[in-house]
């Protein structure tokens, strides 16, 4: 025993691990209010939720593909909302984190789109070229 706890195997922590982000996601899913039940006619049912984003049930059947065994389905879903529920919190904590000047990213963004619209149009140039 260390400072009154047994040693606890690496096995045993992973499992923790996996327990508590498993608590996490299913508190995030089940907390609902009146306000969810209307949001849930609108848009469907909301299958997890972080902070003030929400995540619904339509989102995540749109990414699996249709005819999808029903175990490879469920899998899925789950990586789905475990990935998303994660990106949510990296991106809130990197919010809290970085500087407004660290945040922006617009111009970035706008040169990372200019130079995919120049290979776009190069790449249709050089197969026309190739057909003629």
């Amino acid at each position: 025993m260390i400072n009154g706890l047994a040693f606890i195997p690496k096995q045993l922590k992973a499992l923790t691990g996996v327990f508590l982000w498993g608590t996490l996601v299913a508190f995030c899913a089940g907390c609902s209010t009146n306000e969810t039940k209307t949001e849930e006619v609108k848009t469907g049912k909301v299958l997890a939720r972080v902070f003030d984003n929400k995540l619904y049930e339509s989102e995540v059947t749109a990414l699996i593909p249709k005819g999808t065994a029903s175990e490879d389905s469920l899998l899925r879903a789950q990586n789905i909302i475990n990935n998303w529920v994660r990106e949510k919190l990296l991106i809130h904590k990197a919010e809290l984190n970085l500087s407004k000047d660290q945040q922006n990213v617009e111009q970035q963004l706008q040169a990372y789109k200019n130079s995919l619209i120049i290979y776009a149009y190069e790449k249709e140039l050089v197969l026309q070229k190739l057909d003629t």
